[in-house]
């Protein structure tokens, strides 16, 4: 089974890229029965505590996402996951020829490596159910560390080439994984604009929205650069105005 490579990766990754390559597994049953399934870890998590739990910023109470923005963006980051894996096996197929692999294509042992390889980021979305910054960001540190010893450790293995020019493919790998990063970067900024983002709730705030300043002052047009904070107060209801360079965030409280 295909996912018992998970834990035979951790505890013995050398032997397990061997089994791994004797296995011989195409495309899709790969992403069928490992793939899908792992990757389906954080953005479940992620949706549970966003919506659930909720984590703490500053002295407010607990902020939570509603229910309807945070599956848009756990099916969102389930997607470019998805779409990742896929897009990095097959560059490391294509590019796999120039440092001299003799693997077969039907094979994809490219797209094998980078699932298997990034195994610990995908078993480190369990964390996402202890919402902590600081906790999160130390357990995928170490799992995206990890993930980089795997590939640097299977990639003689699954793809049949020599240590010396294994080394030189690795750097073309990252930086494939580093321009899709930056795409998916861009990708949410553009998402985000079309309204799509997160909506927080908590026990202080009903609501924030992102809402684009253009429009909101559209009439009133400054620098928006310069204005870091604006509070208007009401009778009974107050709402803060947080400013970046595009967009404001409004914050509704009872």
């Amino acid at each position: 089974m295909l996912l018992s490579h998970a834990f035979g990766l951790i505890a013995h990754p050398d032997d397990e890229w061997k089994d791994i390559k004797r296995e011989h597994s195409n495309p899709t049953h790969l992403y069928v029965a490992y793939v899908s399934i792992l990757a389906l870890i954080a953005p479940v998590t992620a949706y549970i505590s966003t919506t659930q739990f909720g984590w703490v910023a500053g002295g407010s109470g607990p902020i939570k996402l509603t229910a309807e923005s945070a599956f848009y963006l756990s099916a969102l980051t389930y997607l470019a996951m998805l779409v990742g894996v896929l897009t990095l096996g097959y560059m490391i197929d294509w590019m796999s020829r120039t440092y001299g692999s003799k693997h077969d294509e039907y094979a994809a042992n490219g797209i094998a490596l980078v699932a298997y390889s990034c195994t610990p980021l995908f078993l480190a979305g369990f964390a996402l159910l202890y919402p902590d910054p600081l906790f999160n960001m130390v357990i995928f540190l170490g799992a995206a560390a990890f993930s980089a010893y795997l590939l640097h450790d299977g990639l003689p293995i699954v793809l049949n080439i020599p240590e010396d020019r294994a080394f030189f493919f690795e750097g073309a790998i990252f930086t494939v994984a580093l321009v899709y990063l930056v795409i998916t970067r861009i990708g949410t900024v553009i998402i985000w604009s079309l309204g799509i983002g997160p909506v927080f709730v908590d026990g202080y705030l009903t609501a924030w929205y992102t809402i684009p300043v253009r429009s909101l002052f559209r009439k009133f047009w400054t620098n928006p650069k310069l204005l870091t904070k604006l509070c208007l107060v009401r009778p009974g209801n107050s709402t803060e105005l947080r400013f970046d360079s595009d967009h404001c965030l409004v914050l509704h409280t009872p």
